[in-house]
């Protein structure tokens, strides 16, 4: 078998570099070009501040959940914006009949399925991220820690304020959804 020389490196195709600290995903990967790329950056970086990754793996995962995030709310608009374009079209007297022949239609159908793969991607990496970050913290916490001397020890801080037993650590929940068009719904009194 013979040896075959690799080609330059000019030549070779060019691969985007990976996400990372100092190479975050492009916002153009993510965002198309009538969405707003500032609701976008302003989620990705909620999402950042919630979880604080400390790693590169936590980082292209908080990365992956802010994407899919985006493309679970864009399905969703889909779904919304199509659905009242057929209702408009709509020549039924009956408008639950009407939406019901829209909702069995072969379009709705595929955007069901759209948003159905964007919500496990969604879930999946937020999955991730957390079983990952439970992890580090773990082992940072079971790593020996150096003994101080009885009177610099730190007293323990019981958490009443925060309704929270000491050593709970209280996880982080998925954001409120943001529509497409930045702004959030007004909020209900419930």
């Amino acid at each position: 078998m013979k040896f075959r020389k690799p080609a330059p490196i000019s030549t070779r195709e060019q691969r985007p570099a990976p996400v990372t600290a100092v190479n975050p995903l492009p916002t153009e990967s993510v965002v198309l070009p009538f969405e707003d790329r500032a609701a976008f950056e302003a989620a990705r970086n909620a999402f950042m501040q919630q979880f604080r990754p400390a790693t590169d793996m936590e980082l292209l995962l908080v990365e992956d959940v802010a994407a899919a995030h985006w493309r679970l709310r864009r399905a969703e608009h889909m779904q919304t914006t199509w659905m009242s374009a057929q209702l408009q079209k709509t020549t039924a007297t009956d408008p639950v009949l009407a939406l019901e022949a829209i909702m069995n239609s072969p379009a709705m159908r595929m955007l069901q399925r759209y948003e159905a793969r964007e919500r496990r991607a969604y879930e999946s990496a937020w999955r991730k991220l957390t079983d990952l970050q439970k992890d580090r913290n773990k082992q940072h916490s079971s790593a020996p820690q150096p003994t101080r001397p009885a009177h610099q020890q730190p007293r323990e801080r019981t958490s009443v304020a925060e309704g929270m037993p000491p050593g709970v650590i209280h996880e982080p929940s998925p954001p409120p959804a943001a529509h497409m068009n930045g702004h959030r719904p007004a909020a209900s009194s419930q």
